[in-house]
Formats: structure tokens, sequence, C-alpha cells
């Protein structure tokens, strides 16, 4: 949330910090190795390896100016912390697929309810529009607590399988339904179209469970 102190580390032993931290030293008008220098939502990132530049892809947030405020409707839309990237290929389009690990739940990377836990979240972003949050699409939400840390696609990008990392609901006794787990959504074909024409709703097919009959119980915390 506060990296100046690693950022003040960093510079005594001759490391180069890129310049979007500087920028946003100088926005917020401190220095980058002050302790009140903020960053609390992260970003994607983009490396030249030709020249070792680096550059700013897409930023977290939006921004909430107060640490247990949240604006009078939750945003639809808010990218926090972004850990995992990957492409899918589909319908001849290409998304980036953005995994969370949130960092807090404070400055609007949860809802202010009163829960202290997580919920992570995988977007897909069209590479053929603007990077920006309004072009972000929710592809997944992960249990209470946990992180997402990894997807695969096949079936020609109509599947994908989407790690989540030790959830942890304090309201589950089952300890069971707290293991980690890979799950899997399919129709992507489907609803890529969907994103293409500006998120027409199509018809919902319930939740399907593979393989079916399962041979233990099935447990959504």
């Amino acid at each position: 949330d506060r990296p100046g102190s690693r950022y003040k580390g960093a510079l005594a032993e001759g490391w180069t910090l890129p310049k979007h931290t500087f920028d946003r030293a100088k926005e917020q008008g401190v220095s980058v190795d002050s302790s009140a220098y903020w960053d609390y939502y992260g970003r994607v990132l983009v490396l030249d390896p030709k020249d070792n530049s680096v550059r700013v892809f897409i930023e977290g947030g939006p921004y909430v100016t107060d640490a247990n405020s949240v604006m009078n409707r939750y945003p639809e839309k808010h990218l926090s912390n972004p850990d995992g990237l990957g492409f899918l290929y589909v319908n001849g389009k290409t998304f980036m697929v953005i995994e969370e690990d949130l960092n807090g739940v404070t400055w609007g990377r949860m809802p202010n309810t009163g829960m202290r836990g997580t919920n992570c979240e995988a977007w897909l972003l069209d590479m053929s529009k603007a990077p920006t949050i309004d072009n972000l699409y929710r592809l997944a939400i992960s249990p209470y607590g946990s992180e997402i840390t990894g997807f695969a696609s096949y079936d020609d990008g109509n599947v994908v399988l989407i790690n989540s990392q030790h959830p942890d609901n304090a309201t589950i006794s089952d300890a069971a339904a707290k293991n980690s787990l890979t799950f899997a959504i399919s129709g992507l074909k489907q609803l890529v179209s969907s994103i293409d024409n500006d998120g027409d709703k199509q018809a919902e097919s319930g939740i399907r469970v593979f393989p079916n009959p399962t041979s233990s119980h099935v447990q959504f915390s």
C-alpha cells in the first residue's frame, strides 16, 4: 500500500525505478521514497526488452479518497492488485486475462460491508480496445478469502480452467469447503459474441458440475 520505504532501500542499492513511480509521487506532492507515497491498486505494466523500458498498460482503480468510504454505489468494475496475466484466443480475437490477488480491503478494493476478507476477480480485456477499466469484462469471482492463481484454455478457447487458492470463509466450519480448487467455465465463444454486441444478455444455462454425477459433495463458499 505504501512502498516508499522499499523504494528508498532499492534506490540506496542503486536500483532504477520505472518512470511511472516518479510520476505518481509528483502527482501526490511527495517523493517516491516517502512514507506518505501510496499505491493501493497496482497496474499492469509493459516491459520492452529492447531498452528495458517499462510503461503502464492499464491502471487499477477507480480511486477513492478515504480508507473506509465507498461511493454511494460501489463501482461495477474495480481493478485491484493484478497478480497474474495470460491471453485467451477465441473467435479470432485476443483477450488479456487479468487475475487479482488483493493486498487489502480498504480504499475501495472491497465494498465497505464490514467483512474483512477478499473476493478476487478475473477480468477479460479485448486487446483491440483501449486498456481502460470501462473496457474490462468480469470473467469470474473467486471464493471468499481466496486468490486467483492461474488459468488455461482449451477447445479453441471455448473453455477456461481457473485456479482458486486458499479460500477462507470463517462462517464455514467444514474444512473441506476451504480447499483450493480448479473450476471450469464453458461457453466462451457465446460470451465473446455477447461482449461484441455491447453485453446483450444471454440466456442463463445454470451451473453444471463435471464429472456428473460427482464423486463427492460440491460446496460453494
